[in-house]
């Protein structure tokens, strides 16, 4: 039960951080006009989006309760709303960007399949 409650609350974290990481980079290259600048706020974005796929890529691997895996999946069709809003929003912003913005939300969706697939394949092999 600890267990599942502490998977759920890391899963919850690394999704505001990958968010919010998102949002910071987003604001520092395209407040008032696209100007990509390389500086200490890109810098700290771009460790906190590593930081939450890393985070997320080792959670995705672990297999938990229901509970969990609908937390997380919110969790990760949250990231995949703000994406959607992003990018429709982003007009000026080039396609490079949008579809980077794009990939990068929905990794945590594919790190989320990998929980349930690797439970599907134990069960599957252990039938056989």
């Amino acid at each position: 039960m600890k267990r599942q409650i502490l998977l759920t609350l890391a899963w919850v974290v690394a999704g505001a951080t990958l968010l919010y990481s998102q949002l910071g980079l987003n604001l520092a290259w395209d407040f008032l006009g696209w100007d990509p600048g390389w500086g200490p706020v890109t810098a700290a974005c771009g460790v906190g989006i590593l930081g939450a796929l890393v985070a997320m890529w080792f959670l995705g691997r672990t297999a938990g309760g229901r509970v969990l895996q609908v937390v997380s999946l919110m969790v990760c069709l949250v990231l995949l709303g703000f994406a959607v809003w992003l990018v429709r929003e982003a007009k000026f912003t080039p396609l490079w960007y949008r579809s980077g913005i794009t990939f990068l939300m929905l990794m945590p969706t594919a790190f989320w399949l990998c929980g349930p697939l690797r439970t599907w394949n134990r069960r599957t092999a252990k039938s056989s």
